[in-house]
């Protein structure tokens, strides 16, 4: 498996949580190597009774913004 180093950008990673997790240990790893690092996380508390697409497009956490921030990163390593 190749370092975060030899890859040059974190790959994305999915929580669980408010933050933690994958992504922070992968934050942790990257120290070192100095890749971006970019977390995309819950910061607020949505609305109750939308539909789950809705939620995630209002937390900035659709598929089309995880691909825009996977580009970003591409864009910017």
């Amino acid at each position: 498996m190749p370092t975060l180093a030899q890859v040059g950008c974190v790959p994305p990673t999915a929580e669980d949580n408010d933050v933690g997790g994958l992504g922070s240990e992968l934050a942790e790893a990257a120290v070192a190597t100095a890749p971006t690092v970019r977390s995309l996380v819950v910061r607020w508390i949505p609305e109750s009774g939308r539909p789950a697409d809705d939620v995630l497009a209002y937390l900035a956490l659709s598929v089309a913004d995880i691909i825009a921030a996977v580009h970003d990163n591409l864009r910017n390593t």
